[in-house]
């Protein structure tokens, strides 16, 4: 008779927030729209290299193209990325424009938003991802790690 093997522990769920609070954070989901045609590797090959980037040159950042601007941003220090539902990078939040037409280095075309998060390095990556459904737009949150 074989022995039974346990299943790995998982992680703990990301505290629920309180409307009450001021948000330390917000969470993006990267959907599959946001990867493009690619695939992930080379969307995640792109952001690293940004972020990397964006700790050396002091104007260069990732945007993450979104419905509406945080109404209250006062608090906000960091972007939660899920990825696949779980939470799998933390990033720092840089700011948030409202609806403009933008150009990237990589791309030729104008892409518009209604609203734009910027986001800047270093990336940090949890020890375990958090598990969390994806969802469109963003979120408020909690520091998670």
């Amino acid at each position: 008779m074989a022995a039974r093997v346990s299943k790995k522990e998982k992680a703990p769920p990301p505290p629920k927030f309180d409307k009450t609070e001021i948000p330390e954070a917000l969470t993006i989901t990267i959907s599959k729209g946001m990867i493009g045609t690619n695939g992930y590797r080379h969307w995640l090959r792109n952001f690293l290299a940004a972020m990397k980037k964006s700790e050396e040159i002091e104007d260069h950042a990732y945007w993450f193209r979104q419905g509406n601007i945080p109404k209250n941003e006062s608090g906000i220090k960091y972007v939660y990325l899920v990825i696949g539902n779980k939470v799998r990078f933390r990033v720092f939040y840089a700011g948030a424009r409202g609806a403009c037409t933008m150009q990237f280095e990589n791309r030729t075309d104008l892409l518009f938003g209604k609203a734009w998060i910027l986001t800047g390095g270093p990336v940090s990556r949890p020890t375990q991802p958090y598990p969390m459904k994806g969802f469109q737009g963003f979120r408020y949150s909690t520091k998670l790690f």
